[in-house]
């Protein structure tokens, strides 16, 4: 049996803009929460190296996009395989795919970032 993912929460000092990932009781309620499930499953069906799922963004203040974040109800998450490498892009959109399949249609996930280092996944809770 491989080992369980790790989920780890973004530092300041751990980020380019000087600002961690800032997490509320909200993010922990089940329906939020569930990204964070769904994401530890999809990364480790897709790639037995992965090890480590990172919360990048939780709470942030209002600017200019239409994502969910001031609300409470969005996170962003990147990962690392074993030895610290970044997954792919290809198995970024894998993991993506899976974890639409997995939060169902109440759920927008959506690549961020393609063809950066800064390439994430931002997950959010927005029932139709």
């Amino acid at each position: 049996m491989s080992e369980p993912l790790r989920v780890y929460v973004k530092r300041d000092a751990e980020s380019s803009i000087g600002r961690g990932c800032i997490l509320r009781g909200a993010h922990f309620r089940p329906e939020t929460a569930r990204i964070v499930w769904s994401a530890s499953i999809a990364a480790s069906e897709v790639s037995p190296a992965c090890r480590e799922v990172w919360l990048t963004e939780g709470d942030r203040p209002r600017r200019d996009s239409r994502d969910l974040h001031p609300e409470l109800r969005a996170l962003d998450l990147s990962f690392r395989m074993i030895h610290g490498l970044r997954p792919t892009q290809g198995e970024y959109e894998h993991i993506r795919d899976r974890m639409r399949e997995l939060l169902g249609p109440d759920y927008d996930v959506v690549c961020h970032a393609v063809g950066t280092d800064a390439l994430h996944i931002h997950a959010e809770l927005d029932p139709q």
